[in-house]
């Protein structure tokens, strides 16, 4: 098995494998919609998130220590944060690697290859298995200002209409953050609608650092 020395320089990434997985769950899959074919992977001062969306929904998760994204990586930039758009085709049959630790994703824009590293966080410096290997691409594009649609306040018993399937890929992304933590499955999920057609928060039981988003729809 491969061995990699993982380096934190301008042109590399380096991310949770199970957040980027799950997070993924929300891209859109319409072609003409490119720029949301993939993952926003974010820097914000010294924090990083990955956020996605597809028009009716969005996830962002806020990322643990330990994770890089190199300047030149940067294909867009804001007053308040720095990101790109990752999109990895294969991603779910990357991932499906056995592993004793937790996954990382390393990346080098230079190269367009991902690799999946087996990381031991308690030795950084030091040589990582790994698991797996794919080609990724940063698409040409700009992520959408998704802070404007993330809701202010909630209304515990506000009424508002919503795409019951989109659901769904919440309770995919909350199975796959659970079973990182040894869980079986998602323990619960809130939503709280901000009314007056605004969008529905989603906070998933276990994990403060995911945060989601569904836009509202007209009922008929």
């Amino acid at each position: 098995m491969k061995t990699v020395s993982i380096q934190k320089t301008n042109t590399t990434f380096f991310l949770p494998a199970t957040d980027l997985l799950a997070i993924y769950q929300g891209v859109s899959k319409e072609e003409t919609r490119y720029y949301l074919r993939g993952v926003y992977c974010e820097k914000v001062g010294k924090a990083y998130n990955l956020v996605s969306t597809d028009g009716h929904l969005l996830m962002k998760s806020e990322l643990e220590s330990g994770a890089h994204i190199g300047s030149d990586c940067f294909t867009q930039t804001t007053d308040s944060d720095s990101g790109f758009i990752l999109s990895v085709d294969i991603m779910e049959k990357a991932f499906k690697a056995k592993s004793s630790r937790a996954l990382w994703v390393y990346g080098d824009k230079d190269t367009g290859v991902l690799q999946i590293i087996d990381y031991d966080t308690t030795a950084p410096d030091e040589e990582h298995n790994r698991v797996g290997v794919c080609e990724f691409t940063m698409v040409d594009g700009n992520f959408p200002d998704y802070r404007r649609v993330m809701p202010l306040e909630t209304h515990e018993f506000a009424l508002a209409c919503f795409n019951p399937a989109l659901i769904a890929k919440f309770q995919k992304a909350g199975d796959i953050l659970a079973k990182a933590r040894g869980q079986r499955a998602m323990g619960a999920m809130s939503l709280n609608a901000g009314g007056d057609g605004n969008p529905m928060l989603i906070k998933l039981s276990g994990d403060d650092r995911f945060t989601g988003v569904i836009m509202p729809m007209r009922f008929r």
